[in-house]
């Protein structure tokens, strides 16, 4: 996610998976199922 691939995405969209990694331990495969 650092490099190439960073400046690819959008502002937001790093930002959305910045915030997935952080919050990974609050859902699991059951949450994301849904």
């Amino acid at each position: 996610m650092i490099g190439h691939e960073r400046q690819a995405l959008s502002p937001l969209a790093v930002e959305m998976l910045l915030f997935l990694k952080v919050n990974a331990s609050y859902w699991d495969v059951e949450v994301v199922d849904r």
